[in-house]
Protein backbone atom coordinates (compact mmCIF):
# COMPACT_ATOMS: atom_id res chain seq x y z
CA UNK A 1 0.00 0.00 0.00
CA UNK A 2 1.16 3.35 -0.84
CA UNK A 3 1.57 6.10 1.93
CA UNK A 4 -1.07 8.80 1.81
CA UNK A 5 0.25 12.37 1.07
CA UNK A 6 2.02 14.22 3.92
CA UNK A 7 0.09 17.84 4.16
CA UNK A 8 2.08 20.83 4.01
CA UNK A 9 2.12 22.90 6.77
CA UNK A 10 -0.65 25.83 7.16
CA UNK A 11 2.99 28.47 6.56
CA UNK A 12 3.62 26.65 3.08
CA UNK A 13 0.55 26.55 1.68
CA UNK A 14 1.35 28.60 -1.85
CA UNK A 15 4.84 28.61 -1.68
CA UNK A 16 7.16 26.91 -4.21
CA UNK A 17 9.38 24.38 -2.55
CA UNK A 18 13.13 23.88 -2.35
CA UNK A 19 12.79 20.47 -3.69
CA UNK A 20 11.11 21.84 -6.97
CA UNK A 21 12.86 25.41 -7.91
CA UNK A 22 11.44 28.22 -8.17
CA UNK A 23 8.54 28.28 -11.42
CA UNK A 24 7.88 30.90 -13.96
CA UNK A 25 6.02 34.03 -12.76
CA UNK A 26 2.58 34.52 -13.99
CA UNK A 27 0.97 37.73 -15.34
CA UNK A 28 -1.36 37.46 -11.93
CA UNK A 29 1.53 37.04 -10.33
CA UNK A 30 3.59 40.72 -12.03
CA UNK A 31 0.13 42.48 -12.01
CA UNK A 32 -1.64 41.83 -8.26
CA UNK A 33 1.10 44.14 -6.84
CA UNK A 34 0.25 46.95 -9.10
CA UNK A 35 -3.85 45.98 -8.39
CA UNK A 36 -3.16 46.54 -4.64
CA UNK A 37 -1.38 49.66 -5.17
CA UNK A 38 -4.22 51.28 -7.64
CA UNK A 39 -6.44 49.67 -4.82
CA UNK A 40 -5.27 51.55 -1.97
CA UNK A 41 -4.96 54.93 -3.82
CA UNK A 42 -8.42 54.55 -4.83
CA UNK A 43 -9.56 54.06 -1.01
CA UNK A 44 -6.95 56.80 -0.08
CA UNK A 45 -8.70 58.96 -2.03
CA UNK A 46 -12.46 57.90 -1.49
CA UNK A 47 -11.68 58.46 2.11
CA UNK A 48 -9.70 61.32 2.66
CA UNK A 49 -10.44 63.52 -0.57
CA UNK A 50 -7.73 64.17 -3.44
CA UNK A 51 -5.42 66.23 -1.19
CA UNK A 52 -4.72 62.87 0.67
CA UNK A 53 -2.30 62.17 -2.59
CA UNK A 54 0.41 64.93 -1.09
CA UNK A 55 1.93 62.84 1.27
CA UNK A 56 -0.13 60.29 3.14
CA UNK A 57 -0.18 58.09 -0.30
CA UNK A 58 3.74 57.07 0.25
CA UNK A 59 2.40 54.68 3.00
CA UNK A 60 0.18 52.97 0.63
CA UNK A 61 2.98 52.70 -1.99
CA UNK A 62 4.99 51.15 0.53
CA UNK A 63 2.36 48.57 2.01
CA UNK A 64 2.77 47.02 -1.70
CA UNK A 65 6.28 45.71 -0.84
CA UNK A 66 5.14 42.85 1.32
CA UNK A 67 2.68 42.05 -0.97
CA UNK A 68 5.45 42.10 -3.82
CA UNK A 69 7.77 40.15 -1.39
CA UNK A 70 5.10 37.19 -0.90
CA UNK A 71 5.02 36.94 -4.85
CA UNK A 72 8.57 36.20 -5.15
CA UNK A 73 8.19 33.67 -2.36
CA UNK A 74 4.89 32.18 -3.91
CA UNK A 75 6.96 31.87 -7.05
CA UNK A 76 10.42 30.67 -5.33
CA UNK A 77 12.75 33.06 -5.84
CA UNK A 78 15.55 33.24 -4.14
CA UNK A 79 18.71 35.53 -3.81
CA UNK A 80 20.47 32.24 -5.85
CA UNK A 81 17.77 32.34 -8.41
CA UNK A 82 18.61 32.82 -12.11
CA UNK A 83 18.55 36.35 -12.99
CA UNK A 84 19.52 37.95 -9.52
CA UNK A 85 22.03 40.03 -9.61
CA UNK A 86 24.33 39.56 -6.08
CA UNK A 87 25.86 43.01 -5.48
CA UNK A 88 27.97 42.35 -2.62
CA UNK A 89 27.31 42.47 1.01
CA UNK A 90 26.27 45.60 3.23
CA UNK A 91 29.65 47.53 3.50
CA UNK A 92 31.45 46.64 0.79
CA UNK A 93 31.43 47.65 -2.65
CA UNK A 94 29.66 46.41 -5.45
CA UNK A 95 30.60 43.12 -6.90
CA UNK A 96 28.95 43.84 -10.32
CA UNK A 97 28.44 46.81 -12.22
CA UNK A 98 26.89 47.67 -15.73
CA UNK A 99 27.58 48.56 -19.26
CA UNK A 100 25.95 51.08 -20.98
CA UNK A 101 26.77 52.50 -24.16
CA UNK A 102 30.05 50.68 -23.38
CA UNK A 103 31.02 52.69 -20.47
CA UNK A 104 31.47 50.17 -17.45
CA UNK A 105 29.93 51.93 -14.48
CA UNK A 106 32.60 51.01 -12.30
CA UNK A 107 35.43 52.47 -13.65
CA UNK A 108 35.90 56.06 -13.44
CA UNK A 109 35.83 58.27 -16.60
CA UNK A 110 38.57 60.79 -16.81
CA UNK A 111 38.11 63.85 -18.59
CA UNK A 112 42.04 65.68 -19.28
CA UNK A 113 40.92 69.30 -18.95
CA UNK A 114 43.26 72.65 -17.02
CA UNK A 115 41.45 73.12 -13.72
CA UNK A 116 39.15 76.62 -14.47
CA UNK A 117 39.77 78.75 -11.05
CA UNK A 118 38.15 81.98 -10.15
CA UNK A 119 34.90 81.61 -11.83
CA UNK A 120 33.53 83.69 -9.01
CA UNK A 121 35.81 87.35 -9.90
CA UNK A 122 33.16 87.94 -12.35
CA UNK A 123 35.17 90.52 -14.27
CA UNK A 124 33.30 91.98 -17.23
CA UNK A 125 34.19 94.64 -20.16
CA UNK A 126 32.01 96.41 -22.22
CA UNK A 127 33.10 96.86 -25.68
CA UNK A 128 31.37 99.98 -27.89
CA UNK A 129 29.19 99.37 -31.08
CA UNK A 130 31.64 99.65 -34.12
CA UNK A 131 34.76 98.10 -32.65
CA UNK A 132 36.05 96.52 -35.83
CA UNK A 133 39.75 95.55 -34.16
CA UNK A 134 39.68 92.97 -31.50
CA UNK A 135 39.70 94.69 -28.47
CA UNK A 136 41.57 93.17 -25.60
CA UNK A 137 39.17 91.77 -22.20
CA UNK A 138 40.78 92.87 -19.52
CA UNK A 139 44.29 94.52 -19.07
CA UNK A 140 47.12 92.71 -21.47
CA UNK A 141 45.38 89.13 -21.13
CA UNK A 142 47.01 86.20 -20.80
CA UNK A 143 46.93 82.55 -21.63
CA UNK A 144 44.17 80.75 -19.50
CA UNK A 145 42.37 83.56 -19.14
CA UNK A 146 38.52 82.39 -18.56
CA UNK A 147 35.65 83.40 -20.84
CA UNK A 148 32.15 82.88 -19.41
CA UNK A 149 29.80 84.09 -22.33
CA UNK A 150 28.81 87.44 -23.99
CA UNK A 151 25.93 89.98 -23.28
CA UNK A 152 24.67 91.46 -26.45
CA UNK A 153 22.71 94.67 -26.01
CA UNK A 154 21.30 95.27 -29.81
CA UNK A 155 20.43 98.88 -30.60
CA UNK A 156 19.42 97.61 -34.35
CA UNK A 157 17.20 94.85 -35.40
CA UNK A 158 20.14 94.41 -38.05
CA UNK A 159 23.12 94.76 -35.55
CA UNK A 160 26.60 93.45 -37.67
CA UNK A 161 28.61 89.93 -36.48
CA UNK A 162 30.61 89.69 -33.00
CA UNK A 163 33.41 87.57 -32.62
CA UNK A 164 35.53 86.28 -30.44
CA UNK A 165 39.99 85.57 -30.51
CA UNK A 166 41.80 83.70 -28.59
CA UNK A 167 45.42 85.24 -28.58
CA UNK A 168 46.90 84.52 -32.03
CA UNK A 169 44.41 82.24 -33.46
CA UNK A 170 41.56 82.81 -36.00
CA UNK A 171 38.56 85.02 -34.40
CA UNK A 172 35.16 83.04 -34.26
CA UNK A 173 32.03 84.23 -34.51
CA UNK A 174 29.82 84.06 -31.84
CA UNK A 175 26.49 85.83 -33.70
CA UNK A 176 26.23 86.17 -36.99
CA UNK A 177 24.11 89.26 -37.16
CA UNK A 178 23.25 90.82 -40.63
CA UNK A 179 19.72 92.39 -41.75
CA UNK A 180 16.66 91.57 -39.20
CA UNK A 181 18.60 89.26 -37.38
CA UNK A 182 16.87 90.03 -33.80
CA UNK A 183 13.45 90.41 -33.84
CA UNK A 184 13.33 93.29 -30.95
CA UNK A 185 16.41 95.07 -28.98
CA UNK A 186 15.80 92.87 -25.94
CA UNK A 187 19.45 92.04 -24.72
CA UNK A 188 20.69 88.42 -24.64
CA UNK A 189 23.43 86.12 -23.53
CA UNK A 190 25.67 83.88 -25.32
CA UNK A 191 27.24 81.40 -22.98
CA UNK A 192 30.66 80.24 -23.79
CA UNK A 193 32.98 79.07 -21.07
CA UNK A 194 35.86 78.79 -22.68
CA UNK A 195 39.91 78.90 -21.61
CA UNK A 196 41.95 80.75 -23.49
CA UNK A 197 45.31 78.78 -25.02
CA UNK A 198 47.24 81.12 -26.66
CA UNK A 199 46.53 84.84 -25.24
CA UNK A 200 43.68 86.77 -24.05
CA UNK A 201 40.27 86.70 -25.17
CA UNK A 202 39.14 89.54 -27.59
CA UNK A 203 35.84 90.81 -28.94
CA UNK A 204 34.99 92.66 -32.06
CA UNK A 205 31.28 94.41 -32.17
CA UNK A 206 31.49 94.58 -36.13
CA UNK A 207 30.22 97.97 -38.09
CA UNK A 208 27.22 99.22 -35.70
CA UNK A 209 24.11 97.92 -34.19
CA UNK A 210 25.01 96.15 -30.75
CA UNK A 211 27.48 97.02 -27.64
CA UNK A 212 28.82 93.75 -26.21
CA UNK A 213 30.11 92.82 -22.48
CA UNK A 214 32.54 90.21 -22.37
CA UNK A 215 31.63 88.51 -18.74
CA UNK A 216 34.45 86.54 -17.34
CA UNK A 217 37.67 86.33 -15.40
CA UNK A 218 40.69 88.45 -17.21
CA UNK A 219 44.08 89.30 -16.65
Amino acid sequence: MSSPPTASPPGDIGRASADRGPRPPTMLDALLPIVVLIALLALTIALFGIDATNGPVAIKAASTAPVAADKALVVGLSPNSAGIITTGTAGTPATQVLTVQGITSGTPQVISNGPLTNFGAGEYETVAAGVTSPQMLGGAGNTGDYLAGVLVVPSSTSPSAITIKDGSNTAITVFAGGATSVSNLVPFFIPLGLVSTSGGWQLTTGASGATAIGIGNFT
